[in-house]
């Protein structure tokens, strides 16, 4: 047994301190293609245990990953050091964005106060407030608010950002006239297709 598991032991409960092959296996993958199997996993409770593991770690000089969800595409949860299983998806992404802030120098942070995960089908997207489900003009308004800009200028310039190539979005009567359409059997020959409304916008 390393100098790393043993201080964790004597800093944590047991079955805080997770080593056995599958459960490293299993925390080694995230939703990337990248695969990295930690030394060890730490199940973290409390900010005490949090302070004790990052002193273990600086002291073996060891690399430290905070895991929530293993959503990610790019291998940020996966790490060959350890690993600390104690924070919410939330508190990872509003970490992440207030040191990504620092990094580019950007002085203010706003959150915009939506409550969506960000996951497919966690129930927290379809709670009140989560921002797909609110109106485009509603993002706009707080968008503003925060920003000190009027609806009119952020939608300006969201498009400058991401220029819609077909000039507009669908109409609702018009994703709802194509909807109509495919619920016939004139539409008998499509399969499986997704369908934008968007303009195009995805693609640029």
């Amino acid at each position: 047994m390393n100098q790393l598991i043993q201080q964790l032991r004597r800093q944590l409960p047991e079955t805080q301190v997770i080593t056995d092959e599958l459960r490293l296996l299993a925390y080694g993958t995230d939703a990337s293609f990248y695969r990295l199997t930690p030394q060890v996993i730490a199940v973290i409770e409390s900010e005490s245990e949090l302070q004790a593991v990052l002193e273990t770690a600086q002291q073996t000089s060891t690399p430290v990953t905070f895991r929530a969800a293993g959503t990610s595409l790019s291998g940020q949860a996966i790490t060959d050091g350890i690993l600390d299983d104690g924070e919410s998806l939330a508190e990872r992404r509003r970490r992440e964005t207030y040191v990504a802030a620092e990094i580019l120098g950007v002085s203010r942070v706003e959150f915009l106060g939506f409550t969506d995960s960000g996951i497919m089908g966690d129930p927290a997207n379809g709670a009140q407030g989560s921002f797909w489900s609110e109106p485009v003009d509603e993002a706009a308004r707080r968008s503003a608010e925060a920003t000190g800009q009027s609806v009119e200028e952020v939608f300006a310039a969201t498009l400058r950002k991401r220029p819609i190539p077909a000039g507009r979005l669908g109409e609702p009567e018009e994703v709802s006239a194509m909807i109509s359409f495919l619920c016939t059997d004139r539409a008998g020959y499509t399969t499986g297709q997704i369908v934008s409304v968007n303009g195009g916008i995805a693609m640029s």
